[in-house]
């Protein structure tokens, strides 16, 4: 037996679809990337390059919705944790991007290091439901602040053999998590392609703007066919509308 709990009646759905499309139509996108503004043009946008701004189509819209794939892989370095999506079973997704841990033996609030992510990595891996790891702590105790997403994957990837998550914070960050999957895998680009046991979370920066760089990294690990975890961001009241509709519209309206 399934249980059935919808949240949202049909209407209301079709509804919040509706006014999602008039906020890109009218209020349009904060996108300040050359490339990214250049590339939605040449699908359809109408686009003011000295706003930085994109009014996205309704037909853009649809065309994106008709052309993305109603299931994909979530690859594992461990074939039996691989993860097809959608599913009716229910996993565990570790969040990411803490700045602080709770010391284990000490009690205290410090930073975190790469030795929690190795950790964590090992506790993950032995949860049955767990299998998606999103590096959850930023570590402070790398060699380069610059490259600490590298090392973060890097790091989370030796320690478990489940999928793991990360952002790509930038675009020079990519060749070394690419060569990083190469070596774990034991192989070639195609083979990180087809394996994807590596995918990215992409975060807005709400109300309807895009951060540039983080922006230009996401797209360039399309090359790679990796998926990607939208991450809509308005919160009532700060980041978003106080009324509660209004938000999830615009939150609608970010993951579109």
């Amino acid at each position: 037996m399934r249980m059935n709990a919808p949240v949202l009646s049909p209407e209301e759905i079709k509804r919040i679809h509706k006014d999602s499309i008039r906020i890109l139509e009218e209020v349009g996108v904060k996108v300040p990337s050359e490339k990214a503004l250049g590339i939605l043009e040449a699908g359809g946008a109408k686009v003011d390059y000295d706003k930085q701004v994109a009014y996205i189509t309704e037909a853009m819209v649809d065309a994106a919705l008709k052309n993305a794939p109603k299931e994909f892989l979530l690859g594992a370095r461990n074939r039996e944790h691989d993860l097809w999506l959608p599913t009716t079973r229910t996993v565990l997704n570790m969040d990411g991007c803490g700045s602080n841990v709770i010391d284990f033996n000490t009690g205290e609030k410090r930073l975190g290091t790469l030795q929690d992510l190795a950790d964590v990595g090992k506790v993950f891996d032995a949860i049955p439901q767990a299998k998606v790891l999103w590096s959850c702590i930023h570590p402070e105790d790398t060699p380069n602040s610059r490259a600490a997403g590298v090392w973060a994957t890097a790091t989370s990837l030796i320690n478990t053999c489940k999928h793991v998550q990360d952002e790509v914070q930038r675009e020079d960050e990519l060749p070394y998590i690419i060569e990083i999957l190469k070596a774990v895998l034991g192989g070639t680009e195609e083979d990180v392609i087809e394996r994807k046991i590596y995918s990215a979370t992409y975060c807005t920066v709400a109300p309807l703007c895009h951060d540039k760089e983080m922006l230009e990294g996401t797209m360039a690990l399309t090359k790679y066919k990796a998926p990607v975890l939208l991450y809509p961001m308005p919160a009532c009241g700060s980041t978003g509308p106080a009324s509660l509709y209004s938000n999830v519209a615009l939150a609608n309206a970010e993951s579109l």
